[in-house]
């Protein structure tokens, strides 16, 4: 992860990138947000189960919007997220990234900077994971995650809230996925949301992003090498 890129902003910073990225939104919204790839069926990053817990959360917090930093259509396997969001009646709180943007891959890292810092948490409650650099990227903004208590997912948490599967699936390649409960997920977004952000909560997430800084980690793996 590139902490020197992925780093926390002010108060000043974090409505400015809101009014940038949000402009019709009001400014005390609490936005959750998701950062990932809209690819395959089942839906390994837990699409429907996030938007269902998020239109409970929404029926007692009118302030709550949605961003989903992903691709909105069907094209690569994955569900309409905007049939989705209808579905679930949150399509007029939710906000999708520009897709020819996202395909051209023309979103530079200061733009993904400036939508993690908008956030007040990230949601990444995916079925599994070989690593999961959003989680890692949010924290090194000083952003919480809420994650599934799987797979990598468990140990890239620094501050956050880690949710329990509600059951374990297995795959064609011999692993397990883990199906994501929206009630619990609900939960841990009310228990955030009575959590508020601080500079020491800010630090406590940085904090466990610089360990996976790229610079680091490079000199980590150059010595493992020297040492085969």
């Amino acid at each position: 992860v590139d902490t020197a890129n992925y780093r926390p902003c002010s108060a000043d910073e974090k409505l400015a990138f809101r009014h940038r990225l949000f402009a019709a939104w009001p400014e005390d919204a609490y936005v959750f947000g998701m950062v990932a790839a809209n690819k395959g069926y089942p839906c390994r990053k837990s699409f429907p189960e996030v938007m269902e817990a998020f239109a409970l959360f929404a029926q007692n917090h009118p302030e709550a919007r949605l961003y989903l930093h992903s691709y909105a259509g069907s094209d690569f396997k994955g569900p309409d997220l905007q049939q989705l969001a209808n579905h679930f009646g949150i399509m007029d709180k939710t906000r999708l990234a520009n897709p020819r943007i996202l395909l051209a891959g023309d979103y530079t890292d200061e733009d993904m900077r400036q939508a993690y810092c908008s956030l007040d948490v990230l949601l990444s409650p995916s079925q599994g994971e070989g690593f999961c650099l959003p989680l890692l990227e949010s924290q090194s903004c000083g952003i919480p995650v809420i994650t599934t208590d799987h797979s990598a997912m468990s140990e890239n948490v620094g501050y956050g809230w880690r949710v329990k599967p509600l059951r374990m699936v297995p795959t064609l390649l011999g692993g397990k996925m883990a199906e994501t409960d929206p009630a619990v997920i609900h939960h841990a977004m009310e228990e955030c949301w009575r959590s508020p952000q601080s500079s020491l909560t800010q630090q406590i997430a940085r904090n466990h992003a610089l360990a996976f800084d790229w610079a680091r980690v490079i000199l980590l793996w150059g010595d493992f090498l020297n040492e085969m």
